[in-house]
This record gives C-alpha cells, sequence and structure tokens, in this order.
C-alpha cells in the first residue's frame, strides 16, 4: 500500500485516534487490489470477510428482493463500507459492485473484531460512525 493510502486511511474518522500499534496491526494484514468497473465484490447473504475502504472510484451498495435490485447507497472515497457486518460477523446484508475502476483496501474481519475488543477509542468510533450510518438511513 502507497504512503498515501496509508495515511488517507488513517485520517478517517473510524482509524483517526485508534492506538498507532493497532493501526499497524489492521494494516499489515490488509492489502490494496484494483477493482475494474462492474465488479461484484460482496454478495449478500454471504459472511463477512474484510472491511472494505474505497481509496478510489466509486462502489453502488444493493440489494435484491423479489426479482428487482434497489440501489441502496454509492459509496465515494475514502469510506468504508460493510462495517456493521463485520463487526457483527454476520453476513453481508447487501450486495456491492464497482461503477468504475475502484481501488479498494481489504482489511481482515477478524483483525478487526480483535483491535475492537483491545481498542477503545477504535471501539468509540465504530459505534459513531454505525450511529451516523444509522441516522443518514433514518
Amino acid at each position: 500500500m502507497a504512503d498515501s493510502e496509508y495515511q488517507d486511511i488513517r485520517q478517517l474518522n473510524l482509524f483517526s485516534q485508534m492506538a498507532d500499534e493497532h493501526f499497524a496491526v489492521l494494516m499489515r494484514a490488509a492489502y490494496v487490489q484494483n477493482f475494474p468497473a462492474q465488479v461484484e465484490l460482496i454478495t449478500e447473504g454471504e459472511p463477512s470477510d474484510f472491511l472494505h475502504v474505497l481509496v478510489s472510484g466509486s462502489v453502488d451498495l444493493f440489494s435484491e428482493w423479489n426479482g428487482r435490485e434497489t440501489s441502496m447507497a454509492t459509496v465515494r472515497p475514502i469510506s468504508t463500507f460493510i462495517l456493521a457486518a463485520t463487526v457483527r460477523d454476520a453476513c453481508y446484508l447487501m450486495s456491492a459492485r464497482t461503477l468504475e475502476k475502484s481501488r479498494i483496501a481489504l482489511i481482515p474481519s477478524q483483525d478487526v473484531r480483535a483491535i475492537f475488543d483491545a481498542d477503545g477509542n477504535f471501539a468509540r468510533a465504530i459505534v459513531a460512525e454505525l450511529a451516523q450510518c444509522y441516522r443518514s438511513i433514518v
């Protein structure tokens, strides 16, 4: 991962107040991957393997029901998506696909949960992020 991407991710509210050593642990196992447009990254109902951090490009979060598809949100850089499934070790409630060429950092979900237990500032930042997401939906 490029130093600039590392610093951009570090500056996100989710990671900005956590201990440096905990952030280093998360980034040690993370990797960045480029995806072309229209690639399905995650599928509704599958287990959450990674916390996704969109570094560049855009991602559509969508859901299917009764033969119809609905876009739930468009994710823009630099931001995370699918945080709740990662924290809860649960299945994805939505699917996600790239809308254009996108660069995404993938942080293993089990590492996110381990640091959640170890770092109070990170845990509070997760709660704040999830609360904000909920409020924006309502």
